[in-house]
């Protein structure tokens, strides 16, 4: 009987310390499988993906900083607020050099294009430059070409033209020479009719 008793009291004195115990701990696990340990103030993960971790507070593990492995759990919650914070300004640090090196690698890349279009900018120009000597020439080449041919087709028009006039030259001297002799024979035979008619007559 006092065995029974005995047991009984156990049992109820464990049984009321039993909440006590919990609520020192934190209670049962959250959806992410974690609990806030009071005990020494942090938000510790025993199942899911944070599992073996602690972090300052369930806050700091949905925002993603980062959590330390349960074996070296922070001397203190002050601790590991600290470490916490340091971490977030340590990102933060990581980020403002990350934004302090963007503009200097934008100005890089903007001074690059600036070169590259200045060269094609130049390269375009002598392009252009070496196309407008090249027009040039071309016109003045065809220009001479014109003055030759045109001189060629002067010197033909000359040469013809000389041709005919010393062709004409001969028609008429022929003609002349033609009415001439025909001339002489017409004196000759009217002499000769003079003569023949005198001689009838004497």
């Amino acid at each position: 009987m006092r065995r029974t008793i005995v047991v009984a009291i156990a049992l109820t004195g464990y049984l009321v310390g039993l909440p006590l115990i919990a609520g020192a701990h934190g209670g049962g696990l959250d959806a992410n499988g974690c609990h806030q340990n009071n005990q020494i103030g942090v938000y510790e993960c025993h199942k899911g993906n944070y599992a073996g971790q602690v972090f300052a507070s369930r806050a700091d593990m949905e925002k993603g900083l980062p959590g330390r492995p349960a074996e070296t759990k922070p001397e203190s919650p002050r601790k590991a607020n600290e470490d916490a914070t340091e971490s977030k300004s340590e990102r933060k640090k990581t980020h403002a050099r990350e934004r302090a090196d963007k503009p200097g690698r934008t100005t890089d890349v903007t001074q690059e294009d600036t070169r590259k279009v200045k060269e094609h900018a130049a390269e375009t120009k002598s392009e252009r430059a070496k196309t407008r000597a090249m027009e040039r020439a071309e016109k003045q080449r065809i220009a001479a070409d014109k003055k030759v041919e045109d001189a060629k087709a002067e010197k033909e028009k000359v040469d013809t033209q000389s041709k005919a006039e010393a062709k004409a030259g001969k028609k008429k001297a022929k003609a002349e020479e033609k009415a001439a002799k025909k001339k002489a024979k017409a004196e000759e035979k009217a002499a000769k009719e003079r003569a023949k008619a005198e001689k009838a007559g004497g």
